[in-house]
């Protein structure tokens, strides 16, 4: 798959359909994240891979899903199987910028590889921190994982809200490209 149809096919999933993610499948995705375009080349993330049920469970635990669906709840059989955790690597704080860039590479390489993907940002990081015994800070998890469900991109009607329709399946509105390009100096 290439880039471009990668970027344009790739939805965050929240219900999973219970396979497992081989954990070289998650040090392929890693492998291929650590060589995000860093800012002014600092690297200052560490990636933690998870598969085993313990330690996914407790990074369920740290999240917040699905902030526009009233209600919303993820059953266990449908919970992802797999994580990627983007770590403070240096604890200096202000790494968004790589935690962004080192998220989307993961993302569309488990895109490539037939996975989906969802990126959170972790709203409990010391209990997970304690929990699982590390050394630095999580800032986001990706949770990844063979989808249960759809979603597509939704025509932007003024609000950003995701929904799901009677099926389950999401639709995620987006701005056209008409409302986003504010300048191009082409003729």
């Amino acid at each position: 798959m290439d880039v471009l149809t990668a970027a344009r096919r790739r939805r965050s999933i929240r219900l999973f359909d219970g396979r497992k993610v081989p954990a070289g499948t998650l040090r392929t995705l890693v492998d291929a994240a650590r060589l995000y375009a860093s800012g002014g080349n600092r690297q200052p993330l560490a990636f933690a891979a998870v598969t085993e049920e313990k330690t996914c469970a407790a990074v369920f635990a740290s999240l917040n899903w699905a902030m526009y669906l009233k209600d919303f709840q993820i059953p266990e059989g449908a919970r992802p199987p797999a994580y990627v955790l983007l770590l403070d690597g240096l604890g200096s704080g202000g790494c968004a910028f790589d935690a962004g860039a080192a998220a989307t590479t993961l993302m569309l390489g488990a895109q490539d590889l037939g996975l989906e993907s969802c990126c959170l940002q972790i709203a409990r990081p010391k209990e997970l921190q304690a929990a699982l015994g590390l050394t630095k800070r999580p800032l986001f998890a990706v949770a990844l994982g063979y989808g249960a469900v759809e979603s597509s991109e939704a025509s932007f009607t003024g609000s950003v809200e995701y929904y799901r329709d009677e099926a389950g399946n999401f639709h995620v509105p987006k701005r056209s490209l008409e409302e986003v390009l504010v300048f191009s100096d082409e003729a």
